[in-house]
């Protein structure tokens, strides 16, 4: 190993003097056939340093200066990993404001369990698998990379630098905090009924197998990216991923008790007025411990329910009066209805959403792997292609909001913010920047209109990660194909091509490789997530936590300071009883 002292030396003077020759002459050259831009005097100047410097001195100026671009770049990285991973305070906010109090730390130990996972695992087997040598026909590496310990981890990234490869640590930092992030879109969907040891098993699978050969295939040299498809941050290698696997176990799981309901329609007694009367729902579909009561339910044009109704005690079949009753019991006309779930703090919620919208700038301007030279160029407009996508979708998702329920959506404008960010995060170094508005709205509008399907099919999302990672991302992949110039093509990747909006000759051919993408990587990411839950479900893994566990809140099941023995120890306390008095209960832990 060489150390820094053992290194030539140059005096600043020798530095200087071969960094203005090796600029001036490759100045020189870059205009050689203009040379009336130089006068004669410059000229004289120019070729009297190049003359008098060495071959070693160029040597070592072009040396310090790759070197400190390199170094430049892993720090870039560096920065880049650690803004995805603030991302995760992002995400722990946004669950925990969608959810009901009683829930908020199993889902905070769920996103606690993401990025350890993903850490251990990407460390032993996701990288080989992902960045590894590729083993046999672009499907997955594996030949070198394991544990970080393999033989070429060992050569300096520099000559004369560290003696080790200091990119391979920069790009393994940086992608692990993508892997992590693809793990946590699967907690948000299955929020307050998946029990903690199948999120775990899903998680163990995801970081360490599933996703890393999805990312071989695109940014591993793997056959997508051998094939020509393109996706610059992660639309489809990072979104749909997890989008897929959130899909997947959210209906494999099933819905959280009073997610869906069906409701009994009760004529007005004494009118003829077929149209006049309410709907009725029994308390037992109901996130309530008031299971035998009737509750009326606002008939209104919002499928949205009032969550002051669950303060309520309800109505007995009796109190409701013979007529009503009698209508209860034919249930001559239904309906099914899909509940707002209560959830605790809206605050939360949109404080989440900007701490993902500032991380994202690492998550696509990092995506560049570089800051010097052309690169922190191409990250500067890479922002501002974010920024517009991200505005786009929030006001595209806030407006079909209010065209579709009468009325603003705060949820629905926060989560347009993700849904533009996800829509964009594929095609952000290959567009322009009014194509980012396009796609924006484009991201936002196909959000709400995901949000409705997924009711329709009883599929539920608490916080409507599907929508937002698993559509978005789709159109983020396509959308590489439509809007792409071929200007930014060849500055991005250097590649030939571009979307169909330009009407070059291979515009409809790439547009065709990005759909083949999309279907590809959803039918692997399905099959071996359904393998996964089937797996579990042989070993006796449990799945969900029944509906009076639900009701009581998962918190009191996974967590033994919120087990109702360790409660009651508490109450009994002084300072537990203190508590009490004053109307607030909280663990030992948490206060």
């Amino acid at each position: 190993m060489q150390s820094p002292s053992s290194l030539p030396q140059w005096s600043s003077r020798s530095r200087a003097a071969a960094s203005c020759s090796l600029a001036l002459g490759l100045a020189a050259l870059a205009h050689g056939a203009d040379a009336q831009n130089f006068t004669d005097a410059q000229l004289a100047v120019i070729m009297k340093m190049i003359n008098g410097s060495t071959l070693a001195q160029f040597e070592a100026a072009a040396a310090a200066t790759a070197s400190s671009n390199d170094s430049m770049d892993r720090a870039w990285l560096v920065l880049g990993g650690a803004l995805v991973f603030l991302m995760h305070s992002g995400f722990a906010l946004l669950e925990v404001g969608s959810v009901a109090q009683h829930n908020e730390r199993s889902i905070l130990f769920k996103n606690a369990i993401s990025p350890t996972f993903a850490a251990l695992l990407f460390w032993c087997i996701g990288y080989p698998l992902a960045f590894g040598t590729d083993v046999k026909g672009g499907f997955m590496g594996g030949k070198t990379g394991w544990f970080l310990a393999t033989e070429e981890l060992f050569e300096p990234s520099t000559p004369g630098g560290m003696p080790y490869a200091s990119a391979t640590y920069a790009t393994w930092f940086f992608q692990w905090a993508f892997a992590a992030t693809a793990s946590t879109i699967v907690s948000g969907a299955v929020a307050e009924r998946i029990h903690y040891s199948l999120y775990m098993f899903i998680t163990f699978f995801l970081t360490g197998f599933i996703y890393p050969i999805v990312v071989h295939w695109q940014w591993g040299g793997g056959w997508s990216a051998e094939w020509g498809v393109y996706d610059f941050a992660g639309s489809g290698v990072v979104h749909m991923v997890g989008g897929i696997a959130a899909l997947v176990s959210a209906k494999w799981v099933g819905p959280r008790h009073g997610r869906f309901v069906t409701q009994i329609w009760v004529p007005t007694p004494g009118t003829a007025d077929e149209d006049s009367g309410d709907w009725y729902v029994l308390g037992d579909q109901l996130p309530t411990n008031n299971t035998k009561n009737y509750f009326k339910m606002m008939n209104k044009r919002s499928s949205k329910l009032v969550l002051d109704l669950y303060k309520d005690t309800g109505c007995t079949r009796d109190s409701l009066g013979p007529e009503v009753g009698q209508a209860l019991d034919l249930a001559e006309r239904t309906r099914e209805w899909s509940n707002d779930m209560p959830a605790q703090s809206p605050v939360f919620q949109t404080i989440g959403v900007f701490i993902l919208w500032f991380g994202w700038y690492g998550f696509n301007c990092a995506s560049t792997l570089g800051i010097s030279g052309d690169f922190g160029g191409q990250a500067a407009k890479v922002a501002v292609i974010t920024t517009l996508g991200a505005a786009s979708g929030a006001m595209s998702s806030m407006l079909a909001t209010h065209a579709i329920e009468g009325s603003y959506d705060l949820g629905a404008m926060a989560n347009g913010i993700l849904a533009g960010l996800v829509g964009i995060t594929g095609p952000c170094a290959m567009i322009e920047p009014w194509a980012a508005v396009v796609i924006g709205l484009v991201a936002g509008v196909i959000f709400v209109f995901a949000d409705l399907l997924l009711q329709k099919l009883k599929i539920d999302d608490v916080v409507l990660a599907v929508p937002v990672h698993l559509f978005c991302g789709m159109w983020g992949v396509l959308a590489v194909g439509i809007f792409s110039s071929p200007l930014n093509f060849q500055a991005a990747f250097g590649a030939d091509t571009c979307g169909i909006l330009y009407g070059c000759s291979n515009g409809a051919a790439q547009l065709g490789k990005q759909a083949a993408f999309i279907l590809i990587v959803f039918g692997w990411v399905a099959a071996t997530t359904t393998i996964v839950l089937l797996l579990a479900g042989v070993l006796g893994v449990p799945i969900k936590y029944t509906p009076e566990e639900q009701l009581t809140g998962t918190d009191d099941h996974y967590d033994k300071s919120r087990s109702p023995k360790n409660i009651e120890k508490q109450n009994m306390s002084p300072h537990g009883q203190a508590i009490r008095d004053g109307g607030v209960q909280m663990t030992s832990a948490s206060a």
